[in-house]
């Protein structure tokens, strides 16, 4: 694989362009190594393609994600807000729990009327509407009606809509 330097120098690419040529040459690099080896060096195929994944991040940012969910899931929510925040993704997330029977000091037990119900689902959406992907919290399979509506939302734009849980057909 050629260095950067001569990928700067003959091409005269700036630093942006010089990880994306990077990032694809490690893919190539990584594919190459799986079809010469099947079944073998599978680990450093993977270590290649994570390697480029890493500068595609650098290069595009990080993805967003928004979290979607019954507001009853409060654990949940900062299970996964905290995992992918580790993985690096920004983590858009509801702000008050409602519904939550926990004590955590996010509106636990307190009440909202229907025009704050309205303004939270819309801002909601407006959060949907800014992230790459969804991700539903919907532990033991639940999937309450807002929720439902946000998944709906997500898919009429194009988002791609990931689970914590598998869907049930019911």
């Amino acid at each position: 694989m050629a260095n950067t330097t001569t990928i700067e120098t003959t091409l005269k690419l700036d630093p942006t362009q010089v990880k994306l040529v990077q990032a694809a040459m490690l893919l190539e690099t990584a594919e190459e190594i799986q079809a010469m080896h099947p079944g073998e060096f599978k680990a450093s195929a993977a270590h290649l393609a994570a390697k480029a994944e890493r500068l595609l991040d650098v290069v595009n940012g990080p993805k967003i994600v928004c979290l979607c969910g019954s507001s009853k899931f409060f654990f949940e929510f900062q299970k996964v807000n905290y995992e992918l925040t580790m993985l690096g993704e920004i983590v858009l997330s509801i702000g008050f729990y409602p519904h939550s029977t926990s004590q955590a000091g996010h509106g636990e037990g307190i009440g909202h009327d229907s025009l704050q119900k309205i303004a939270l689902d819309e801002l909601h959406k407006r959060k949907i509407d800014l992230a790459d992907y969804v991700y539903v919290i919907n532990k033991g399979g639940y999937i309450g009606e807002s929720t439902r509506g946000e998944i709906k939302y997500a898919e009429n734009l194009g988002k791609a809509v990931i689970y914590m849980e598998e869907v049930r057909t019911q």
